[in-house]
């Protein structure tokens, strides 16, 4: 149930996000996504580190991280971002022309033929 009411709220972050980057306004950008990094539970932690993570969260990655973070002497901290969000960026530089998609799960629209590159020719010699 509580998905359901995050959802709007979730697109209204990754329009604001689009807006933002077509705009050119980085200051906000980077407002956005430092609104966006989260911890998870066994990371919440009231000490504050010296040195700042972020990992693209991963629900198989997890483990791996809180192994780095129980086994560390230093005083590290871990903040996590949705994997949707560089994809977004990305998507909004590297393709001008498509305006309106589905902001939770934006996909490249690439054909084949276009990421290979073309054959060279060799000039006869006469």
């Amino acid at each position: 149930m509580r998905k359901y009411f995050l959802l709007p709220f979730t697109y209204l972050f990754y329009f604001l996000l689009v807006i933002t980057c077509y705009f050119n306004l980085p200051i906000i950008c980077a407002y956005l996504i430092r609104i966006s990094l989260f911890k998870p539970k066994f990371f919440r932690k009231k000490i504050k580190g010296k040195k700042i993570f972020i990992v693209l969260y991963r629900e198989i990655g997890v483990r791996d991280i809180e192994i780095i973070y129980k086994s560390s002497n230093f005083n590290l901290e871990f903040f996590f971002m949705r994997r949707s969000i560089p994809k977004l960026i990305f998507f909004c530089f590297s393709n001008k022309k498509k305006f309106f998609f589905n902001y939770l799960k934006p996909t490249l629209n690439k054909k084949w033929e276009d990421l290979v590159p073309a054959p060279l020719s060799v000039p006869d010699k006469k």
